[in-house]
């Protein structure tokens, strides 16, 4: 499944090395470290997320 990601809103300025990434799911979102993009997912339910 290919995933597309971006940067969530509750991330830092652009020149933050803080970044959380959020990708869509069907019914769902992924969340993961920019630092680590092969690194571990965490997932949740499309309730628990609300698009910027």
């Amino acid at each position: 499944m290919r995933i597309d990601w971006r940067k969530s809103s509750y991330s830092g300025s652009s020149t933050d090395e803080m970044c959380v990434e959020v990708g869509e799911l069907i019914g769902g979102v992924a969340i993961r470290d920019s630092k680590d993009p092969d690194g571990s997912l965490s997932c949740g339910v499309s309730s628990l997320y609300e698009p910027s």
